[in-house]
């Protein structure tokens, strides 16, 4: 009614030139009313374009051309993403699915006509419609497949489109680096329904197409500005999903019917062991390694999570697939995070979720994607803003490379950013701490020291908060003790620039007296710096007892040195 309308008059004010060469421009909505469906059918060629519409803006989405004069489409009043067409005696079924297209793991791209919009995600959060750089083809994009930093788009001119290092480029506008045409033998309704496109190599990718009503599963190569179809593999039945594992390049192919098979040199194997017949099939899918054991990720449109073919939630919004850490959001609006790390028969149990896994979440979140490299996940709200978010078991995971790496500037910045307890930088490898102690301080500051020492304590965080995270040595026995010692014995050779760092060491293990002769032996050399780290040691202990632990030295001129900043009598403590 009042939607299809609009949709027409809207449409209708972009098409008047067609209008005048007698063309005829039909527009209907699908059975929700958030897809629009344009259809221009002309004397020699019809096209039918979808539009949809994300925060506020329309965009171009799909853009299918027919070489003849006349079609029949129609929407199906079930299936929201399902519509039907007739062209030339010849009936195709679509089926559309809503996918999150990402280059590197962290680049998102998103189809806007001519246009693919691009935001490298590890570095911002730009909700669309805006974006920080735009891909430009020739002709709508209907399909884009990615290998590592490079993708190629699929246009309605039977070309592909190559952009390299995508992640990377420029702000604004970006030509292809590419071009190629599809080869005159390739049929032109099968190019109608190409799908699943993905990437082998720069110049391979696998994808599937409708060959003689047929689905089959084809070869492409890129070469000499063609694209050439090297095989093509006829399918049993209709192929609904398509994914590659971005580590292991493991391919594996899903069926209308449910079944599941690994593409292996071109050929399709039976994935791992499964039982066929309990195969389900999803709407969205990934592959993940619970410790070496490959495993596929599904969610059906039901919103039930499947291992293989077994179900393991109910209610499940969306996934993402981290490095480490298999992230999914459910109706009752919690962020769950399963760790990799972890044989795939307890993944399934409610044992793979530790406590700290689960975080409560805006109502109507949706996962958009996770960066591998780091900690940050990135979600999209019901009213179409993103939110930038550090699930802590991503967050200590990420914190525990870092150690391994020996990055302990990266470490510091992040437990300090984060609000982690300190204490786990050195509770997860202390043996590497407490040996490498004075490379560790070569790269900070003694800020950071400084906050580190004020926040440790005897608790071994992996054994208490943070269990589910392990440790790679045993803590030494008095860790107080024996971290502020071997603090102090690593500044003994440059104490000016951590004279904080030395003097909270000695507050840290009841030392007062020691701490405050050592600051009276700098005394007549670095006067400003020595009163600056008494006032600082004012800070860490009360007045009362700094001053009498100066009295307890009997150095006269340490305790009228305390005695100024603290402002004691000293007479009326000495009659006293």
């Amino acid at each position: 009614g009042i939607n299809a309308e609009y949709g027409k008059q809207w449409y209708q004010r972009r098409v008047r030139g067609a209008q005048r060469t007698r063309a005829s421009v039909t527009t209907l909505w699908n059975c929700s009313s958030n897809i629009l469906a344009v259809i221009y059918e002309g004397q020699d060629q019809c096209h039918v374009m979808l539009y949809s519409c994300s925060n506020y803006c329309w965009q171009l989405k799909q853009h299918y051309t027919y070489e003849t004069g006349n079609i029949t489409f129609l929407w199906d009043h079930e299936d929201e993403h399902r519509f039907h067409i007739a062209v030339d005696s010849r009936y195709i079924c679509y089926q559309l699915t809503s996918k999150i297209i990402t280059c590197s793991s962290t680049t998102t791209l998103v189809i806007d006509d001519k246009k693919v919009n691009t935001t490298p995600m590890s570095t911002m959060c730009i909700p669309p419609p805006m974006s920080y750089s735009q891909l430009v083809t020739n002709s709508t994009c209907n399909t884009i497949g990615c290998h590592g930093d490079d993708a190629w788009l699929l246009c309605s001119d039977r070309k592909i489109c190559r952009f390299n290092n995508v992640s990377h480029s420029p702000p604004g506008e970006i030509l292809p680096d590419e071009s190629y045409t599809l080869e005159r033998e390739f049929p032109l309704d099968s190019y109608t329904c190409i799908r699943h496109l993905v990437m082998v190599t720069q110049s391979k990718a696998y994808c599937v197409a409708l060959v003689n009503d047929v689905d089959a599963l084809l070869t492409l190569e890129l070469s000499d500005k063609e694209v050439f179809v090297v095989s093509c593999m006829t399918l049993e039945d209709t192929a609904v999903n398509m994914i590659q594992h971005p580590q292991s390049g493991t391919i594996v192919v899903q069926l209308y019917s449910g079944e599941l098979f690994e593409l292996h040199d071109g050929m399709l194997e039976p994935w791992g062991s499964v039982n066929m017949r309990e195969c389900v099939r999803f709407s969205e899918m990934e592959v993940a390694v619970f410790e070496e054991e490959m495993v596929v990720i599904g969610r059906t449109s039901f919103n039930h999570l499947y291992m293989d073919t077994r179900l393991w939630n109910y209610d499940c919004t969306s996934i993402s697939l981290h490095k480490t850490h298999l992230l999914l959001t459910s109706h009752s609006h919690t962020l769950m995070c399963v760790a990799l790390n972890q044989p795939a028969h307890v993944a399934r149990t409610t044992e793979g979720v530790v406590d700290t896994g689960i975080r409560s979440l805006e109502r109507g979140s949706r996962l958009v994607l996770s960066d591998p490299t780091s900690s940050r996940v990135i979600l999209q709200m019901p009213r179409g803003n993103l939110e930038l978010i550090h699930p802590r078991p991503l967050l200590l995971t990420y914190l525990a490379q870092l150690i391994d790496t020996f990055q302990y500037r990266k470490v510091f910045e992040s437990v300090r950013k984060h609000r982690v307890n300190m204490n786990f930088i050195l509770d997860y490898h202390p043996e590497q701490f407490l040996t490498k102690l004075p490379d560790i301080l070569s790269q900070l500051t003694s800020q950071y020291m400084e906050l580190f020492i004020a926040e440790l304590s005897s608790e071994d965080t992996t054994l208490t908060m943070y269990s589910f995270m392990g440790t790679q040595s045993t803590a030494p026995t008095d860790k107080v003790n024996t971290v502020c010692k071997a603090l102090i014995d690593s500044v003994a050779d440059n104490v000016i620039p951590w004279l904080n760092t030395l003097i909270s060491c000695y507050v840290k293990i009841e030392d007062v007296s020691t701490g405050l002769s050592k600051l009276k032996s700098l005394y007549s050399t670095y006067p400003t710096e020595t009163e600056a780290a008494i006032k600082y040691m004012l800070i860490l202990t009360d007045d009362d007892t700094l001053f009498n632990h100066a009295l307890g030295t009997h150095d006269l001129d340490l305790v009228l040195l305390v005695a100024q900043h603290t402002q004691k009598d000293l007479k009326s403590t000495c009659y006293s």
